[in-house]
């Protein structure tokens, strides 16, 4: 029989740590070891009780939750939970806590959203599992995506390239971004891990730090060249002929929006125009697509694990030899920007 995942919770509610620790025991494969009301008890607790995962409020009394997260880490990694809520505040310390390592996040019961009481419930048994799994290396695959024959690429757009990120993203995304000239040619398309309610935020902060036009994508908008688009959280994207992209609904599956189905999508439409670039982040999401990519042509590039605050995606597509160009962000930015120039409008071979 495998023995219970355990898990240390921290709130600063008592009623929440309540009704956390009731949805884990009564899911069956959990045991809650600890109950912290303030910041500096999680992190003696987090010590001395070595949870294999982490539910972490971020508005704590004494300290915030990526403070209390940054000492966690510094300690042991640890798969950590984020609970979250939608305001603005939020969704800055959110995406602060996606960079100091946080695995995934559940967003707060709100009375005035769609979701129910059993909707986050769901969730939060769902992402704690997910991630005590993908620690241990069990992470499963989403189902690949068809291989369809690869169509005629897109006029007047030399490359598109897909770039996949996960728990550590947005400051890596952030490192590849500064090194891309503004005469870069291609188009950009990144997937990154995160809540519905933060793909906008995560596009303005990138935006500061990249010559290039960031923003959110919208459903049929077409991929420019000279642009960066951000996937909006909460659906999967696919990119289709006539440099369009669309969205599919989430229906709880590993990892969403769905490296692995943007970048399939990205093989079959450009083919050899199609570059394939795999950050820092936890489970393997991403490597069958860098692979497709590879397969089709194109070129693919991934970060290298020194690097990375999770090393596991980049790590499954490296240990797969799909990764032609292994290197730091920036260096994989410089090496994005030699491989679309804007002098040849055509993707060189490494």
């Amino acid at each position: 029989m495998t023995a219970p995942t355990r898990v240390l919770l921290a709130d600063d509610s008592p009623f929440l740590c309540r009704l956390l620790g009731m949805y884990l025991e009564q899911a069956g494969d959990f045991r809650v070891i600890g109950t912290a009301l303030t910041g500096r008890a999680a992190i003696e607790q987090f010590r001395e009780l070595v949870p294999d995962v982490v539910a972490l409020d971020l508005m704590m009394p004494d300290l915030d939750g990526v403070q209390i997260l940054r000492e966690m880490m510094a300690v042991r990694r640890t798969p950590v939970v984020v609970i979250t809520g939608a305001s603005g505040m939020d969704a800055v310390l959110t995406l602060r806590a996606l960079e100091a390592g946080a695995s995934d996040f559940v967003m707060k019961f709100d009375p005035l959203s769609s979701r129910s009481p059993e909707t986050v419930r769901t969730e939060i048994v769902e992402k704690l599992r997910r991630a005590a799994r993908r620690a241990a290396g069990e992470d499963p695959n989403l189902p690949a995506a068809a291989l369809a024959p690869a169509r005629r690429p897109e006029t007047l757009l030399p490359a598109v390239a897909v770039v996949g990120a996960s728990t550590g993203g947005p400051q890596a995304l952030r490192q590849m971004l500064a090194t891309l000239p503004d005469s870069f040619a291609g188009a950009v398309v990144i997937v990154q891990h995160v809540p519905a309610t933060f793909s906008a935020r995560l596009a303005g902060d990138l935006g500061r730090f990249c010559r290039l036009p960031v923003a959110e994508l919208r459903e049929q908008e077409r991929l420019r060249a000279g642009e960066v688009g951000i996937a909006p959280g909460g659906r999967h994207l696919v990119l289709e002929s006539h440099r369009r992209v669309s969205f599919q609904r989430f229906n709880g599956e590993a990892n969403c929006p769905s490296i692995d189905l943007a970048m399939e999508s990205a093989a079959a439409v450009y083919g050899p125009n199609a570059v394939g670039v795999l950050l820092t982040g936890m489970g393997n999401d991403g490597a069958h697509g860098l692979s497709v990519i590879h397969q089709r042509g194109g070129k693919t590039m991934a970060q290298e694990p020194a690097t990375c605050v999770v090393a596991g995606m980049p790590g499954a597509a490296i240990a797969r030899g799909v990764a032609g160009f292994v290197g730091s962000p920036a260096a994989i930015g410089e090496r994005l920007a030699a491989l679309i120039s804007a002098s040849a409008g055509a993707v060189h071979v490494c």
